[in-house]
């Protein structure tokens, strides 16, 4: 059994001097236009009869398009957590949560104090964004096992944006660990887990009464699993992961990810050939995927897990997968949100990380102090949910996690 927590919060020399909670808390209210996955759905669209005629039509054809590839489990979901196994992730936490209020986090397995998990070379925020919305739609997981670490972020959107990152957060890792390949074949393993875990997704949605829907919510999923000295990485979406080496006693960056956009040509093409349309709205000069004819659904990232509309206009839930050999020159890995790198640069990124040596906790909580510094600096009254994960490669190999 579990336990359910709120994050520490920042000590005193990582603490962003800027905030003010009753500032930040009055402005809740507000709202202000920002660069939004989904454009908002008015009432009388849900409620037209163009819409309903085809919510049951968009399931079946997602769900059964993307079910078919996904290939059977070996071992039951009951038994994911093992006597060696700690699994730290978001919780479905569903009070209201102030702006840059920490995710409540639930802790598991064979660690019982949070302060351990550190102590391996991990470190991880999540913190709500200064938005109307009383929900953070970031999540994350991690999971420590003798022979793996697998960390993921995930940044849900829509109005069920966060129940559906919580969702798969805890699906997709089942299904990559218990997959019959993850020994043999880690590719295919990661690749099916990403289609099981969307596939399981929509399943849930299209049960009688569900808690929450996914016809229009999503969530990216960007995941890093290091095992035998190798970073397999699976990511679908535009939330990011960068390696930091260590050059000449420089720390430099490298994007191990693609932010799958509409602009991106491939990206375009298939949504194209799916008879999506591509358009910026009139009044910004953000891509977005509609129904041809329609000003829905309006999605500004290209890949994704649930959207079971725009899955039927070509975004896709298929992951993106890099396998790299870790290197003596490694240091750094960082998987983020977009929340975390919309006015900050993957090299910036890398060099505020460094900063903290092998504290990567210390490391994470000031890179999302900067990130949320930047949103109130150019947005001034909206920031992002904001998610990052930091990993020291040196001492994670150093606890032979490897």
């Amino acid at each position: 059994m579990g336990i359910c927590l709120h994050k520490q919060k920042f000590k005193n020399d990582v603490t962003p001097d800027f905030i003010s909670p009753a500032k930040l808390e009055s402005q809740q209210s507000l709202q202000k236009k920002r660069k939004t996955h989904h454009l908002t759905i008015i009432p009388q669209l849900q409620e037209s009869i163009d819409f309903k005629k085809n919510i049951t039509e968009w399931t079946k054809k997602s769900h059964h398009s993307r079910h078919r590839s996904v290939s059977k489990l070996t071992q039951t979901e009951e038994s994911f957590l093992t006597t060696s196994r700690t699994i730290i992730c978001g919780s479905s936490y569903k009070g209201h949560q102030i702006s840059y209020e920490d995710k409540v986090i639930k802790l598991n397995g064979k660690i019982k104090e949070i302060e351990e998990v550190y102590s391996y070379g991990i470190g991880f925020t999540c913190k709500k964004g200064l938005k109307a919305s009383p929900y953070n739609q970031d999540d994350f997981s991690i999971i420590l096992d003798t022979e793996f670490i697998f960390s993921g972020v995930f940044d849900g959107h829509g109005a069920f944006g966060h129940d559906v990152s919580n969702f798969i957060q805890s699906k997709l890792p089942q299904f990559l660990i218990n997959h019959e390949n993850f020994d043999s074949n880690i590719k295919e393993a990661i690749f099916q887990s990403f289609l099981h875990a969307n596939a399981s997704l929509l399943e849930h949605c299209s049960a009688p009464e569900p808690k929450f829907e996914c016809m229009m919510s999503g969530t990216t999923a960007t995941t890093i699993l290091i095992k035998n000295s190798h970073i397999h990485i699976g990511h679908t979406g535009d939330s990011r992961a960068i390696l930091g080496k260590k050059i000449n006693n420089w720390i430099i960056a490298e994007r191990l990810t693609t932010d799958h956009k509409p602009s991106v040509p491939e990206e375009s093409k298939r949504i194209q050939e799916s008879n999506g349309e591509i358009r910026a709205l009139p009044d910004e000069n953000i891509p977005r995927i509609f129904i041809q004819g329609k000003d829905y659904p309006g999605l500004s990232t290209s890949r994704a897990l649930g959207d079971a509309v725009a899955q039927t206009i070509g975004v896709s839930p298929q992951p993106e997968y890099k396998d790299i050999q870790i290197l003596e020159e490694f240091e750094y890995i960082i998987i983020c949100s977009d929340g975390v790198l919309e006015f900050i640069s993957d090299q910036e990124a890398i060099e505020i990380v460094s900063k903290y040596g092998k504290n990567s906790r210390k490391g994470a909580e000031s890179l999302v102090a900067h990130a949320w510094q930047k949103w109130l600096q150019n947005e001034e009254e909206v920031a992002d949910d904001i998610t990052a994960i930091v990993m020291h490669l040196p001492t994670i190999l150093a606890n032979n996690f490897n």
